[in-house]
């Protein structure tokens, strides 16, 4: 009886037919037995000197010219984010006034590129840094020396250090803050009528300011944005 399942027959050299066909590809696809092919028909597995250098070059080229257009998106969000902040600053003092029914108000040192938050102390006559009532809210903060941000304070509509609510959360006036950094521009502008705060969109004013902020602001020059006297 035949052996429904023959064996195959090795070769010379100890190897069946198949795995010569298997070793011939691994070897480049040359023939069986022959090794790698070499010369011209020869299979190249990596790039060339020559090669990596152009690739190099083409990479160096479109990261040049993708600089510019990379920056001023950063730049772009910086300010559009500085101007939320300035916003949300004059938001919350608004619902402070009107919870606790004490005038609130926003300083503002366009030199030095920082906003103060303050309160109306009622017992004393007097103005005080919002965080002797809200310790966990910062009274100070300066968008010209946070590394998030950068942005200078360019312009305050009517050149005054500060704005104040009543306690209703009515804005004395219409003010309008434009925060700058390069060539964008973004303004935040405060309606006194209807109490409403509002930031506009970012755009290109073409010519350059540069920030001013050279440290952070000490407690003396954070007193000189309040609206009266104070007793810090």
């Amino acid at each position: 009886m035949t052996n429904p399942f023959p064996v195959p027959r090795s070769t010379t050299d100890g190897s069946f037919p198949g795995m010569r066909r298997m070793n011939a590809k691994r070897n480049g696809g040359g023939f069986p037995g022959r090794g790698r092919v070499t010369g011209r028909g020869a299979r190249r597995l990596a790039f060339t000197y020559v090669e990596l250098v152009m690739v190099m070059i083409i990479l160096a080229i479109v990261a040049v010219a993708a600089k510019p257009r990379v920056v001023e998106v950063v730049q772009r969000e910086k300010l559009r984010r500085a101007a939320h902040k300035l916003r949300l600053d004059m938001k919350l003092l608004q619902g402070e006034a009107l919870r606790t029914g004490a005038p609130t108000a926003l300083g503002i040192d366009p030199t030095g590129e920082f906003h103060v938050l303050w309160w109306y102390r009622a017992t004393s006559s007097k103005w005080r840094f919002l965080n002797t009532y809200e310790p966990e809210i910062p009274s100070v903060f300066c968008l010209g020396c946070e590394p998030d941000y950068r942005v200078a304070i360019e312009t305050v509509s009517d050149g005054s250090k500060s704005i104040q609510f009543d306690g209703y959360g009515l804005p004395a006036k219409d003010l309008t803050i434009t925060l700058s950094l390069g060539t964008l521009r973004a303004d935040v502008k405060v309606t006194a009528a209807s109490g409403v705060i509002e930031s506009g969109d970012v755009y290109d004013a073409g010519a350059w300011k540069g920030n001013q902020a050279t440290r952070w602001p000490t407690k003396s020059d954070a007193k000189a944005t309040a609206p009266g006297p104070t007793d810090e």
